[in-house]
């Protein structure tokens, strides 16, 4: 099947095709251009027509102050015009062509010719005899255009017996308008050449900064994300994009340093445990052992395997949060949730020596989605485990505001100095340790906690300070049990 495609979109569709294939400086010259040039147009277009009405109007005025200087030498009688013999005589301009000839001409009210100026000859006006009010037209004569006014000529009674018809040559105004549609006709390429130049020159100037900008992002790599751009002293919208592109290089620098960080975290954590177990049970097959020396390198061995499993659970929920269903969550009661939680956790509990204060009469009431609230409350759960002394308590506390339910969860531990409470969710961040005891972990808890509590509505914040201990706020929203 033929489809037709009119010729006009087809033009049109080319000449889209045609500007997308210019560079942004190319494309800024040609727009530039093209509407500075089509304000000068109507500005060249309105001029022409200002200059056309008034040359018009003043030719109008000569018109009608013509006619009124010898409209009092009329006089009407009934139904006639009655006017002297030397009408035509006191004026130069009636009587020939050369001096700002005016043609004056005198018709009845059927439009029939009674008198004429001398300088019309054999020439004769046009007559409207329709026409009961003042009227202007123009016409040719003698093989030029001139310019008239009729004005009817009324008795006492108000009737039109005549009409008075004076023209005027429009040789002089023509003249005028012609040399000034020359001067504008000549001019607008000029000023379009002028356009394109100027256009060329700001386009350069705008484009500078940008080139500044490819120019750097091309030198920049990831041995040198130090380096920042001078901010220019320059419109705002060019000192935004100056200061937007050194944010964007101050937080890859950011994000690279914290993989690399946790590269070498990581490569360390499973490197550890792999060769733990690896010399452990290379050991195990040299010689037979004793059933109590297989099942205690086996227990360390589990142990050491429970970590990588631990740490491997961490990434891959990591990977998996921006994929969280925000619809049909299962909802589990929250105080089963922290039950189960506290029962997962309770050998630590006891190997510790470490006491729970949970009440869960307010817990019971309300619930909670399932999967994103075990990975909340297990990670910050974690957290107070780790950083908490031996024979220490946590605290598991609720508060009601507006339409959300805080769990506060406290622990008894060294706490976090203020310069780095701002930096505990970013990914992979670990804190500093202090004392000979390293903690384990991989910076992934709270961020993976924070990340979880957004995409369900909820929030985490932490108040604490050094020697205090820490409190975790989860903030959820509140949905009671049936």
């Amino acid at each position: 099947m033929n489809l037709f495609i009119p010729s006009e979109v087809s033009a049109t569709w080319s000449n889209s095709k045609m500007i997308e294939k210019l560079t942004f400086k190319q494309r800024l010259i040609v727009q530039y251009t093209v509407v500075s040039g089509i304000i000068f147009l109507l500005i060249f277009l309105i001029l022409h027509y200002t200059v056309h009405k008034v040359a018009d109007a003043n030719v109008d005025r000569k018109l009608l102050h013509e006619i009124e200087d010898h409209l009092n030498e009329l006089s009407t009688e009934g139904n006639t015009l009655q006017f002297g013999d030397d009408f035509f005589k006191s004026q130069r301009e009636h009587q020939d062509l050369v001096y700002s000839p005016v043609f004056i001409q005198i018709f009845d009210r059927n439009g029939k010719s009674i008198d004429r100026s001398p300088n019309l000859s054999q020439h004769t006006l046009p007559c409207f005899s329709d026409k009961n009010k003042e009227y202007h037209f123009e016409t040719a004569l003698y093989n030029f255009s001139v310019r008239a006014a009729q004005i009817p000529v009324k008795n006492e009674k108000g009737i039109v017996v005549g009409f008075y018809t004076a023209a005027v040559s429009l040789a002089e105004t023509n003249a005028v308008i012609e040399t000034l549609h020359h001067v504008l006709l000549y001019s607008f390429p000029i000023v379009l050449l002028l356009l394109i130049i100027s256009s060329i020159f700001l386009a350069n100037n705008n484009v500078k900064s940008l080139r500044t900008v490819i120019n750097k992002a091309r030198e920049i790599t990831a041995d040198n994300l130090t380096e920042r751009l001078v901010i220019p002293n320059a419109p705002d919208e060019v000192r935004a994009l100056f200061q937007s592109f050194n944010e964007l290089l101050a937080r890859m620098e950011k994000a690279l340093d914290r993989e690399k960080n946790f590269a070498a975290f990581a490569s360390h954590e499973l490197r550890t445990p792999l060769t733990a177990v690896q010399g452990h049970l290379e050991i195990l097959i040299r010689k037979p052992r004793t059933p109590e020396e297989y099942q205690l390198k086996i227990q360390y061995c589990l142990g050491e395997l429970s970590k990588l499993n631990h740490l491997v659970e961490q990434l891959l929920l990591l990977a998996k949060e921006s994929q969280t269903p925000k619809e049909n969550l299962s909802m589990i009661a929250l105080s089963t949730l922290i039950n189960n939680l506290i029962a997962l956790h309770e050998p630590t509990f006891l190997e510790r020596q470490l006491a729970v204060d949970f009440q869960d009469k307010i817990a019971s009431r309300f619930l909670v989605p399932e999967n994103a609230g075990r990975i909340i409350l297990d990670n910050v759960l974690r957290n107070a485990i780790k950083y908490s002394p031996d024979h220490a308590k946590i605290k598991i506390n609720f508060l009601l505001k507006d339409d959300h339910l805080i769990v506060k969860i406290k622990d008894e531990g060294s706490g976090i100095e203020n310069q780095e409470l701002s930096h505990v969710f970013e990914t992979f961040y670990r804190g500093k340790q202090e004392g000979s005891i390293k903690k384990e972990g991989f910076g992934l808890g709270l961020a993976l906690a924070k990340k979880w509590a957004k995409s369900i509505g909820g929030d985490i914040q932490i108040e604490s300070s050094k020697g205090q201990g820490t409190t975790v706020n989860l903030i959820f929203k509140t949905i009671l049990r049936d």
